[in-house]
């Protein structure tokens, strides 16, 4: 079973590789995700900045760049409203 750790602000949260995604808990949230959802984790998890998620998945899954921040920053937003990663804002 493979696990992440990724920190935002004070909190860590830990992401397991699951067949449909991911499942995302910390102390009070459990979260499920997909494919997506959890490559975005993985390279957040190896500290990288939304900017260069976005040109590493933009390269490795073949779409525009611009297809791909749409993505980023719709998932960005989803953890922004859990409280994950209110340090990103889009643009960056």
């Amino acid at each position: 079973m493979r696990l992440l750790c990724v920190k935002t602000g004070d909190k860590v949260l830990r992401v397991r590789k699951e067949e449909f995604g991911c499942i995302i808990f910390d102390r009070n949230v459990y979260v499920e995700g997909n494919e997506s959802v959890y490559m975005v984790l993985e390279l957040l998890a190896e500290e990288k900045t939304p900017q260069e998620i976005i040109e590493i998945l933009a390269e490795r899954e073949n779409v525009p760049a611009e297809e791909m921040r749409e993505d980023v920053w719709s998932i960005l937003k989803m953890f922004n409203e859990l409280g994950w990663f209110c340090e990103y804002e889009e643009g960056e």
